[in-house]
């Protein structure tokens, strides 16, 4: 679990609760302010550091004995800061089309109507795609989960993931070809 070095130890590994909750102690604090200096909230950064731990728990059989534990969770942040980025930049984009079609359009009774319209025929779209499409495909877009997130957590591979939503895009291109 630990190796000696100059007077105090560097943890390998999280194979056990104790060496999990020691980790935890040690380390949390400095993912933190990682974390902390790149998204500059607090509640963000929290969750950040609560998915590096978590992530590293269910992955701890993974780590390879002798390596410093530490530098494993500094680059876990890292990599979830990347994702966090990815996640907030898609959020931006769908802020910013809403607000542009908000912006463009001048509230007529006829717009209106077609955007109702245009409504009803992505919902039908939706509900018309096979049920595991349609949750890899609300994972992906709704959630903004990124195709290895969702392989991982429905634990299909990758390729699984992009035939759905690449079915789903399809899909959605044939029945919204009128608006297109």
């Amino acid at each position: 679990m630990q190796l000696p070095h100059k007077n105090r130890t560097i943890l390998t590994d999280i194979n056990s609760e104790s060496a999990f909750k020691l980790a935890y102690l040690r380390y949390s604090a400095k993912v933190y302010g990682v974390c902390i200096h790149k998204v500059q909230s607090k509640e963000d950064a929290e969750e950040i550091v609560q998915d590096v731990f978590r992530s590293a728990w269910e992955n701890r059989e993974k780590f390879k004995t002798g390596k410093p534990l530490e530098n494993y969770l500094i680059k876990a942040a890292k990599y979830k800061l990347i994702d966090y980025y990815r996640k907030q930049q898609v959020k931006n984009q769908h802020l910013t089309i809403v607000s542009e079609t908000a912006e463009t359009s001048n509230n007529s009774t006829e717009d209106h109507m077609r955007f109702t319209d245009l409504k009803e025929t992505v919902f039908s779209a939706l509900h018309k795609l096979p049920s595991k499409t349609k949750e890899i495909f609300w994972m992906s877009r709704k959630k903004g989960l990124t195709n290895k997130e969702i392989a991982a957590e429905l634990k299909v591979s990758e390729k699984t993931i992009e035939y759905h939503i690449s079915s789903a895009l399809k899909k959605f291109k044939v029945q919204l070809a009128e608006y297109i």
